[in-house]
């Protein structure tokens, strides 16, 4: 029997109810229902199974009434366990979520179904590690990286302010929460009533459209009568869509707009929220990775030296020589520029008649760069790189958590806690 409510049941009437945007429940909580239900049902008259197959086996010495007797106390087991189930949604929820956010298969904190419980989870930390995580943002702002690229030197500096625009974006975006949570209390009401007058008017409109191929289906040696029935009910319809139309609040219009630019506010706050910290966490590692990509760099020395010095060469050559360079500098971070400095040099070197001063003058800011980048990051391999690992710890739970590969336990489990719950999302339909 479960597994029939499993695999028969549960699939077929799930997306029916899943469809009621204010029930929002869970194919899960449904079939734990179900099955519940079903179970109990086996021993409540009339038709309870377990009653049937009890009177067959049952001796005759042993009377209906006594197996009721027997029965009766496990009835009222399973009608308390139906009513806990009803009620507390998340005990059936939470134990599948917990199983698939710590399985091997999880999804990424990325996820979007997981957005609104991690956004919770980040903020719940922000409030009680603020003070710590600006610390950690102040503390490596203060190092000295003026033997930087500038361009790398702007990224960094412009970073670590993004990083401390984030308290004010959160403090944004749980004010225009807020704003729209107060809204919604009085809204809903005038947004159920609504809702439900147009229901009836679009109902009504499917049956108007279903009367006009009535009467186009007619045959040409129908009854007029017929056809002016049709007609009749379609007028009695649309007089009563118009009732329907009328009973609408005048405030409609005006207060669903009001919503609607408040979740529009809410979204543009979390739009701004999420881009701001995805940049800094992605800026941070981005500098890890160019550090610890130092020694591959320095792997390509004698290639990158030896591209504007072997004269003796063909032209066919040198250009196998470039793309096989920056095909390796493709594997490195940071290394953008100097492949564009060769990749420059090689096109002119497909022309009829190639400027070779120019392609060595472009092959010798790439070898500028080369060395450039290669100084610095020997210098912040000790100087920055440590810093960078410790900041990255301070804030992988925080700025950096929806750029995580995955939840660690104590997240899934809070993450399994909140979306254990049935949420009402009618509002946005």
């Amino acid at each position: 029997d479960f597994i029939e409510i499993a695999v028969v049941v549960v699939p077929i009437i799930a997306p029916i109810l899943l469809a009621e945007t204010g029930a929002n429940v869970t194919a899960v909580w449904l079939g734990v229902m179900i099955g519940v239900n079903m179970q109990t049902s086996f021993l409540t008259p009339p038709f309870g199974f377990s009653l049937f197959y009890l009177r067959g086996v049952a001796p005759p010495s042993v009377s209906t009434i006594q197996i009721w007797k027997g029965a009766i106390a496990f009835i009222f087991l399973q009608l308390i366990g139906l009513a806990i189930v009803g009620y507390y949604p998340s005990m059936v929820n939470y134990l599948p979520n917990r199983t698939y956010l710590t399985s091997d298969v999880a999804p990424p904190p990325l996820n979007p179904r997981l957005q609104e419980c991690i956004q919770e989870y980040k903020f719940n930390l922000y409030s009680e590690k603020g003070d710590s995580i600006r610390k950690s943002i102040n503390s490596i702002s203060s190092i000295d990286i003026n033997y930087l690229p500038d361009e790398k030197k702007d990224i960094f500096v412009q970073n670590f302010e993004k990083a401390l625009l984030t308290f004010d974006l959160v403090e944004n975006l749980k004010q225009e929460e807020k704003q729209l949570a107060a809204y919604s209390q009085d809204y809903k009401s005038l947004h159920q009533k609504v809702r439900k007058i147009q229901k009836s008017i679009f109902k009504n409109e499917k049956r108007i459209k279903q009367f006009n191929k009535d009467i186009r289906y007619l045959e040409e040696d129908s009854i007029l009568e017929d056809k002016i029935k049709i007609e009749r009910k379609i007028e009695i319809i649309e007089l009563e869509n118009i009732t329907l139309q009328n009973k609408i609040p005048t405030n409609w219009d005006v207060d669903h707009n009001k919503y609607k630019e408040l979740a529009n506010n809410r979204k543009k706050a979390q739009t701004k929220y999420k881009r701001n910290v995805d940049e800094v966490y992605k800026n941070i590692k981005y500098f890890k990775l160019m550090i610890k990509d130092l020694t591959e760099l320095i792997k390509l020395e004698d290639q990158i030296n030896s591209l504007g010095t072997k004269s003796e060469i063909s032209l066919d050559q040198a250009m196998l020589n470039m793309k096989e360079v920056e095909k390796n500098l493709d594997k490195i971070s940071g290394a953008e520029l100097i492949k564009d400095k060769i990749t420059k040099s090689r096109r002119i070197l497909k022309k009829n008649d190639p400027d070779m001063s120019k392609v060595l003058s472009l092959l010798n800011e790439a070898n500028n760069i080369f060395v450039v980048e290669k100084e610095w990051r020997k210098r912040a391999k000790n100087d920055l790189l440590p810093q960078l690992n410790e900041f990255d710890n301070a804030i992988k739970d925080t700025i950096g958590l929806r750029l995580q590969e995955r939840l660690t336990l104590e997240q899934a489990k809070f993450v399994s806690r909140c979306r254990s719950s049935h949420k009402d999302i009618s509002l946005n339909f």
